[in-house]
């Protein structure tokens, strides 16, 4: 396989706070998320657009949600298709109040 097959299509970024919050956890959640980042790389639009039911739950920016399966945790991400980057701006917990989980991201 030739390096151009072997590199992703797109380059990962992470916000602080989404690498802060990755880092906190568990190493068989963090494998499983790192797992996904690496599917959305060649695949980006295997998320879904996020549109919640309650406007409360509106992020402050449009917006991609990808579920990491096995676990409570949901990836919150934007493409830029002029950059080529994925930025995971949010780590959620499915379990949280959807209507403060964007409280503490800035636009």
């Amino acid at each position: 396989m030739s390096d151009a097959e072997e590199r992703p299509s797109y380059s990962a970024v992470y916000a602080k706070s989404f690498n802060d919050a990755l880092l906190a956890l568990p190493d068989n959640a963090y494998a499983r998320i790192e797992h996904i980042v690496d599917l959305l790389e060649n695949f980006p639009y295997l998320g879904r657009p996020y549109n919640p039911t309650y406007d409360a739950a509106l992020p402050p920016i449009e917006c991609m949600q990808m579920l990491v399966s096995k676990t409570r945790y949901a990836l919150y991400y934007m493409i830029d298709e002029k950059a080529k980057e994925i930025i995971f701006f949010y780590l959620g917990d499915t379990r949280q109040d959807p209507l403060t989980m964007f409280s503490d991201v800035e636009a």
